[in-house]
């Protein structure tokens, strides 16, 4: 095998974000085999890192999962592994699912309702039976 057929880390990197981005669009492996006119084990070695990616493959995995090719590279390998071990939480896993169908407006009033939720729950006095006890702030 020579040096320009080795499966690299930046190739294993862009296995696992093919299949977490997969997974948050709820695309199934056999959609995507569909999509891309190759077999279901074929995915499955794009998405273990077995087999590599051609540019032109890559250009359609991103239009079948509705994302521009380098939001495939934005995240640090930190962000990266704290994505991968979410995608396991079925209840997120969901929220995300419903969160990326609403229009980019939405998202945006949706995530500053939680900031402001999750600042006042910092802000609480958590009681005996274990409830927060929210500050009257006057607004």
């Amino acid at each position: 095998m020579t040096g320009l057929s080795k499966i690299t880390e930046i190739d294993r990197y862009f296995a696992n974000e093919m299949q977490v981005k997969r997974k948050i669009n709820n695309i199934t492996q056999q959609q995507m085999s569909e999509f891309l006119k190759v077999s279901v084990q074929q995915v499955q070695k794009y998405e273990t890192g077995r087999n590599r990616i051609t540019i032109g493959r890559l250009y359609n995995i991103s239009k079948i999962l509705n994302i521009s090719i380098d939001k495939f590279f934005n995240h640090t390998n930190d962000q990266h592994h704290k994505i991968q071990n979410l995608i396991g939480d079925a209840e997120l896993l969901e929220l995300v699912q419903y969160y990326n169908q609403l229009p980019d407006t939405f998202r945006a009033n949706i995530l500053q309702f939680i900031k402001n939720h999750v600042k006042s729950y910092q802000n609480a006095t958590i009681t005996q039976d274990n409830t927060p006890s929210y500050k009257d702030t006057g607004s």
